[in-house]
């Protein structure tokens, strides 16, 4: 890192996270956790999302925050894309990523234990 006419080594993980946020190649959110597997997340705060973010879909079919217990998490999902499991779902709106490992968004909107 150049400071003035001097260099240094950056050494601290936090230090070299915040100089690759700035230069926009590193989003924190989209960080994996480590271990984290979709059982880590909350199954009704998912549904909560999705009822929120897809609600016409949802009004579409008679489902409402009163009865979205009688429906999975992979029923909702094939509700909004035909076919498709909550996995996909949850992969198509970046909370998964391509590697398969739960991002910090989901973790923090949606985990059992944020703290993780």
């Amino acid at each position: 890192m150049k400071n003035g006419a001097d260099k240094r080594k950056v050494f601290d993980n936090s230090e070299l996270a915040e100089m690759m946020s700035e230069c926009g190649s590193f989003a924190p959110d989209e960080a994996a956790v480590p271990d984290a597997t979709i059982d880590d997340l909350d199954a009704n705060t998912i549904k909560l999302y999705l009822m929120n973010r897809f609600a016409p879909v949802f009004k579409g079919k008679n489902i409402d925050e009163l009865n979205m217990k009688d429906y999975s998490l992979d029923a909702m999902a094939g509700t909004i894309i035909k076919g498709a499991t909550i996995e996909k779902l949850l992969r198509n709106l970046r909370f998964i990523r391509p590697d398969g490992k739960i991002n910090v968004a989901a973790m923090l909107l949606f985990g059992k234990y944020t703290q993780r």
